[in-house]
């Protein structure tokens, strides 16, 4: 197999995409119950290649692509994402309407806004448990991927260091440090801060050390059906075709 660079991926309540930096395809299935694909072209950004070899820019640079492309498909239907909005609006409220003296409210809120999601994702698995398998079907492909496409998807773990999930993580992690520690220099500056250093602590965490975040994963990464791998391994393998590597 020729050197690869790395992929990432998302899961919808009927499919799974996975994207590089030259396209992104999305596998899912429609009405009718038949695999459909889409596939879109990525953007070549000048200078970003070199952006992504330097640590903590590289992780603000990444998670902003991915924001803003999440941003352009909440926008085409804004009453679907309307939660969004609502935590954005939050957000806002809170981070600009608080200083330095309670420092400690906001370490307590953290905590409690990393924990609301997941008993929310945990109290209505039943419901969401068709993304939360094509998610699990998604960090699949991307093992199953690194390690040089050996074997069967089906056979590799739904566990990845790189979910998003993690990156909440370990953002609200320095989040709270930053709060205890009274940092309260530019608001702006401090965000994109954490944002890269909680990116590099997601790569480069040991494995031995993510016992928190794989117990998280187990809650929003189900073990997926035969329906979520074959979408996962359609994405992957249209993802691979023109890049010229093997895929079994």
């Amino acid at each position: 197999m020729n050197k690869k660079e790395s992929i990432g991926g998302r899961a919808y309540s009927n499919g799974v995409q996975l994207m590089n930096s030259k396209k992104a395809v999305k596998a899912y299935y429609d009405k009718t119950g038949d695999l459909k694909v889409n596939i879109k072209r990525s953007k070549k950004i000048k200078k970003a290649h070199i952006l992504k070899k330097i640590p903590v820019i590289r992780g603000i640079l990444s998670i902003l692509i991915a924001l803003w492309v999440f941003l352009k498909e909440v926008l085409k239907n804004p009453i679907k994402y309307w939660f969004i909005f609502l935590i954005i609006l939050f957000d806002l409220v809170f981070w600009f309407g608080g200083n330095g003296e309670i420092s400690t409210y906001r370490a307590v809120f953290l905590i409690s806004y990393f924990m609301l999601p997941l008993f929310l994702i945990f109290y209505f698995r039943n419901n969401i448990s068709e993304v939360l398998k094509f998610h699990g079907a998604e960090h699949m492909a991307v093992n199953y991927y690194e390690n040089d496409c050996k074997g069967q998807i089906k056979d590799y773990s739904r566990i990845h260091k790189s979910c998003g999930s993690n990156f909440i993580f370990y953002f609200l992690l320095f989040q709270i440090i930053g709060s205890l520690l009274g940092f309260e220099f530019n608001l702006f500056i401090r965000q994109l801060l954490y944002i890269g250093l909680a990116y590099e602590a997601m790569k480069y965490t040991p494995d031995s050390l993510l016992f928190i975040v794989t117990i998280i994963q187990r809650f929003v990464a189900k073990k997926p059906d035969q329906k979520q791998i074959i979408a996962a391994e359609k994405a992957l393998y249209i993802l691979l075709e023109e890049e010229g590597d093997d895929f079994i």
